[in-house]
């Protein structure tokens, strides 16, 4: 059978009970001719590796999302926190999901915390998978113990549910003890699910090993010392101060005792405090943490094990590993009697057990033992010979195989095999709130995409003059907003701007839940459109309870908002990313003269790279990088953890173009896009356009204008007003924009995205002004006038002669032959259907 293990995290990465017992368990079912497969959700490295013969699997975007949760600090967004930590739930379900397909397990078995727990029962169940929950320990009580968290917080709650949640919704529950697993059957579990399956010890570490001497004597032991101590975990729920108490009470007596604490942990450093404290920091030795490999020379030096775990909650349900390590290697144990040790041993046979929180009865066992030699090598000898009969792996993990056959035929009738269609619902949200470029690119994208799938098309922006959608694509308009110089504000005085945005959340909502798409596609956020962060968020939020396996994608122009990286000051806070590479992030120290511009900058940041990691699964870029790159703009693309993919332009086809009957047989074009600009960059055009007649060098030309969809009334008409009786046709706009470009001579506009691959589109020659308004038109006509295909005239330097020189020269020079990659349409389609 093979299983996925699903862990929190795992050897080399972390050394613990937990991670040991994972390793035990993985490695024997390999020896015993299973299939174990492991998923960690943390630990760096790479993305599968082999360990031993088995593929190990790592989500490092887990780490990731942490340290740069951890990095930003003092958060510019106050829901920043919040994207991190769903970002940890939503991208360990996909890290689920990718392993499902990619090693196609039978069975699904996850360990505590009930985190995991949640989303792999989630994961497994959607796939039809059956999902065992081994409950190793109650993490949340730990955390009581430890006074992390106190019992009546809304943390111990919400970890209580979601643990009890998790046991009633896995096919099956296992614990590691029988007291554990009454506490189960008292939360509500069903007995019958419940299935118990001890610690063990590998049969190899089932020997006495000889003293090492050489460690003795680095550690100043001598070879008449008795040595008491503990090997694991230094936390306050241990006891230990009760063993250091013990010791000063005994050492009057037994001169020649010593105290060795083997292992690391947070309540070390108090722990050494508390031996100097009590006057026998001579007999107590502190080593730290140290590599399971080399335990066992520890364990030689060792006549008496000592785990004096103190009375609570979790200490009295939860069974530890190193009582068993203890007995495999000989030596005499002493316990207290919380109910997971009691379970462990047999008080007088094979360990000795004192009262939980009483120094008195500690000291007094601990006496037994240290005068009495005979006793001691009784007690080990009958725990090692306990442990190779009754709890080796090799026996122990014998257990899973009717522990997974019972979850397999439970499962099984519940849960058909899946059927994949190649036909997909897509969902795309569109919000052009400035222009109209946005929305022709995006209605050839959703165009493309109905050709072979069922598309929904979500539009937020105002409605558009002849922006008809191919006939297959199901449109629903929101109600529209634009923005103003005041922020967002909706189209028209019917609604305010509150009743507006809690109409469109309530209309995405429903059609979301209808619609279940398989792939949502978000135009331009979260590199913009932060004003309506709630909403987006939201959305995508909805698509994935609609469907937990919807993928999420940025659809990018090629040129995003852009931050000036020169500003910045580097930093190292992240030694490395989940793939090795070095992280880039940008600090933003107080004061300095671009201190505005950096306060910008980790903004943008902090808009940008958390909900990308946290909500999606790729960024299309809709470029060429020929032109542009991503890091041209954004300089902090190393630090996203999902795939940019550059599918090239999206420009509108040319096809059949016939010239249309009212076009004149001559003309230049200008165009204003959505009118915002339109006074501005058409009132020169014309002007000059009269000083090039006046020269009769027009040659029957004439200059056909539109001037905007959404060009101000009174601006239009000043525009009219300028033209006369001139060589001139004005009109605001054309659903034939494409033929009228193919057939002009020259094409005048600004440098928006939809304007200039119209003109990459058809080769006809163009000036650009670009729009300072708009940060990307600037760079895309800079970049255009390197190629040589287009004349650039910027807006500070744009006057009626500059134009008029231009025009000339753009009518007399041809365009050069150039190769950039016009299918980004198709492109997108083709990655589409890759998910």
């Amino acid at each position: 059978m093979k299983v996925l293990h699903v862990l929190d995290f795992t050897l080399p990465h972390r050394q613990s009970g937990y991670s040991l017992r994972s390793k035990s368990i993985v490695d024997t079912q390999n020896w015993l001719g299973m299939e174990p497969v492991v998923l960690t959700r943390s630990g760096g490295g790479a993305k599968v590796e082999a360990i031993d013969g088995v593929p190990y699997w790592r989500n490092g975007m887990e780490t990731y999302l942490e340290q740069m949760a951890m990095h930003l600090g003092a958060f510019h967004l106050p829901d920043t926190p919040r994207i991190c930590r769903v970002g940890q739930e939503i991208q360990f379900g996909k890290q689920i999901a990718s392993v499902i397909e990619a090693e196609a397990p039978e069975v699904i078995h996850v360990a505590s915390p009930e985190r995991n727990a949640r989303v792999a029962i989630d994961v497994g169940h959607r796939h039809g998978l059956p999902v065992v929950y081994e409950v190793r320990g109650l993490w949340h009580e730990s955390s009581v113990a430890q006074g992390w968290i106190d019992v009546d917080s809304d943390v111990y709650q919400a970890q209580q549910t979601m643990h009890v949640q998790a046991m009633q919704d896995a096919d099956v529950v296992v614990t590691l003890s029988e007291v554990l697993k009454a506490e189960c059957v008292l939360e509500g579990i069903d007995e019958t699910k419940i299935f118990v399956v001890p610690n063990g010890v590998s049969e190899a570490r089932c020997v006495v090993d000889e003293r090492c001497d050489e460690l003795a004597q680095q550690l100043g032991i001598g070879t008449k010392d008795v040595v008491l101590g503990y090997v694991g975990l230094v936390r306050s729920l241990e006891g230990l101060e009760g063993l250091l108490a013990a010791c000063q009470c005994l050492q009057t007596r037994y001169g020649h005792i010593k105290i060795l604490i083997v292992g690391g942990g947070r309540d070390l450093d108090r722990l050494k405090r508390e031996a100097q404290v009590l006057g026998i920091g001579d007999r107590v030795i502190f080593t730290g943490e140290v590599p399971h490999e080399k335990v066992d020379a520890y364990y030689s030096l060792l006549d008496v094990v000592v785990i004096p775990r103190t009375r609570g909650r979790v200490t009295e349900l939860v069974t530890p590993l190193k009582p068993y390590e203890a007995m495999a290697k000989g030596k005499a144990l002493v316990v207290s009697d919380v109910a997971a040790l009691r379970e462990m041993v047999i008080d007088g046979e094979t360990g000795l057990v004192c009262r939980a929180d009483d120094v008195d009865d500690l000291t007094r066992v601990c006496g037994e033992l240290i005068g009495n030699a005979p006793l001691r090598q009784y007690l080990g000898d009958c725990g090692r010979a306990w442990v190779r009969r009754e709890r080796t792996w090799e026996t122990v993990v014998k257990r899973y195989e009717s522990v997974y056959d019972y979850a397999v035929q439970k499962r099984k009738p519940h849960f058909p095999a899946r059927i994949k269609s190649q036909s997909k619902q897509i969902a795309f949200y569109s919000q052009h709130l400035v222009g109209v470029g946005h929305h022709f690119r995006n209605r050839e994208i959703v165009g493309e995409l109905s050709k072979m799938h069922d598309v929904l098309f979500l539009d937020g922006g105002r409605p558009i003059p002849g922006a008809d959608l191919a006939e297959g694509v199901t449109h629903l308009s929101l109600p529209p907003l634009r923005a103003g110089s005041n922020g967002l504000m909706p189209e028209g005085d019917t609604l305010n701007g509150d009743t507006v945005l809690q109409k469109r959340q309530s209309l995405l909502t429903d059609s979301l839940m209808q619609t279940k798409p398989d792939v949502f596609l978000v135009e331009f956020f979260p590199f913009c459109r932060w004003s309506l962060r709630g909403e987006i968020v939201g959305a995508i939020e909805t698509a994935m309870r609609a469907n937990p396996n919807v993928k999420v994608v940025c659809s990018l122009r090629d040129v995003p908002t852009r931050a000036k990286s020169d500003v910045l000051q580097p930093i190292t806070a992240f030694p490395e990313r989940h793939d090795g590479d070095a992280m880039r992030f940008y600090s933003v120290p107080f004061g300095g003269a671009h201190h505005e511009q950096m306060a910008f900058n980790r903004r943008y940041y902090e808009e940008v790279v958390p909900t990308l990691n946290a909500y999606f699964d790729a960024v299309l870029v809709h470029g060429d990088p020929k032109l542009s790159r991503l890091e041209d703009h954004f300089p902090w693309v190393a630090d996203i953890g999902i795939p940019v993919v550059y599918t090239g332009f999206v420009a509108e086809k040319l096809g059949d173009v016939s010239r249309l009957e009212n076009m004149p047989t001559q003309y230049v074009l200008v165009s204003a896009g959505g009118g915002a600009e339109g006074l501005a960059i058409v009132a020169p055009c014309i002007e000059a356009w009269k000083l090039l007649d006046k020269e009769s060098v027009l040659e029957g030309r004439e200059m056909v204008i539109f001037a905007g969809a959404f060009i101000d009334e009174t601006h239009f008409e000043a525009l009219r007003d300028l033209c006369g009786d001139g060589p001139f046709r004005i009109e605001r706009f054309t659903s034939n924009f494409l033929a009228w470009m193919k057939h002009a001579d020259l094409s005048i506009s600004r440098a928006g995205y939809n304007t200039c691959m119209n003109v990459l589109e058809t080769k006809t020659p163009s000036i650009l002004v670009p729009s300072i308004a708009m940060d990307d038109q600037e760079f895309r006509a800079q970049r255009l006038m390197d190629l040589g295909i287009s004349q650039v005239i910027h807006p500070d330097q744009l006057s009626v002669t500059k134009m008029a020189k231009a025009i000339q020269e753009g009518l007399e020079k041809p365009v050069p032959e150039y190769h950039l990659a016009m299918d980004g349409a198709e492109q997108t389609r083709k990655f589409i259907e890759s998910l």
